[in-house]
């Protein structure tokens, strides 16, 4: 039940044997000459009724709708597995309660479905129960009403796929956390080091200020190389230690400019107001020549009018 039958009509562009939607329409052995050598051959479909239930069979095409005397056990079996209620959306009768109520084929067939679609009987003008019924069984075969299974050992394949994820995640997250403490660690350790190269700076070039530039150069240069040679030999694996000794040092050399700069300035007497005006005062002397050099020019192209004057009256 593959659909042979419209295969080979495909297949010969042409409508060689008979076909229906239902399957099962082939009902006996035949052949189709495609060529002089070769054959199709189109036969019925395979069914076992021993295998599967009938309402299953009914639902999947292999037995024929219209042949259901009872087709209430298979829209049992389809509303079991599929929200019949929800898909067709069907109203509930008026007086049910929606917290108590269930349902079931009958009710599905009668009150949801029948009424809704207006199948009544000729003379009474009952819901017209089996209709409905037969109406739903051809919804199923044509795909509109969808009836699947999942292989057999799906969700306990599913299931370990699972926690086999959750197992990498959870490892990948300790892996990630790991790496950021030692990071972090590592980040503290320099820090640290850092921190203890400016301590000591600072203790050198305050005691070498009380000497004088001349003592403070010497004594920071000094305690620049010793503290080289500690920081060289401070740790065993030798990582990290010359980077931190070049950038403690190349910030000790240029405080230390800084430091002899203004010791200078305080012991020339240009330090206090006197340096505070000395920025005003250049200022000033800036303007002054500005406005010199304006007259200058001024005067110098006036002569040269009045002079080029004189000569043309001349």
């Amino acid at each position: 039940n593959v659909g042979k039958s419209s295969l080979m009509n495909g297949i010969m562009s042409r409508k060689v044997v008979s076909t229906s939607s239902t399957p099962g329409h082939t009902k006996h052995f035949q052949t189709i000459h495609l060529t002089k050598n070769l054959r199709l051959c189109d036969c019925p479909g395979l069914v076992f009724p021993s295998v599967l239930p009938k309402p299953l069979q009914i639902l999947s095409g292999m037995y024929k709708i219209a042949q259901v005397q009872e087709p209430y056990s298979a829209v049992r079996y389809l509303a079991e597995r599929v929200p019949i209620e929800r898909v067709l959306m069907l109203k509930l009768p008026e007086d049910a309660d929606p917290k108590e109520f269930e349902w079931s084929a009958w009710s599905i067939c009668e009150c949801g479905y029948a009424l809704s679609r207006g199948f009544l009987t000729p003379r009474v003008a009952r819901p017209d129960v089996y209709r409905a019924a037969n109406l739903i069984l051809w919804m199923a075969n044509d795909g509109r009403l969808l009836l699947g299974f999942k292989p057999p050992g799906f969700f306990v394949a599913a299931e370990a796929a699972r926690v086999e994820h959750k197992r990498q995640r959870a490892a990948a997250a300790a892996a990630a956390a790991a790496a950021a403490a030692a990071e972090r660690k590592k980040k503290k350790k320099e820090q640290a080091r850092w921190r203890a190269g400016v301590v000591r700076g600072k203790k050198r070039r305050a005691v070498a200020r009380r000497a004088g530039p001349d003592a403070e150069g010497e004594g920071v240069g000094k305690g620049e190389e010793k503290e080289e040679g500690g920081r060289a030999n401070d740790d065993g694996d030798g990582d990290d230690d010359d980077d931190d000794v070049t950038m403690t040092t190349t910030m000790m050399t240029g405080k230390r400019q800084r430091e002899t700069a203004r010791w200078c300035r305080r012991r020339s007497g240009r330090g206090g107001r006197a340096g505070t005006l000395a920025p005003i005062a250049s200022v000033v002397c800036r303007i002054l020549c500005i406005f010199v050099l304006h007259h200058l020019l001024f005067f110098f192209f006036f002569f040269l009018f009045f002079h080029a004057t004189i000569s043309a009256d001349a």
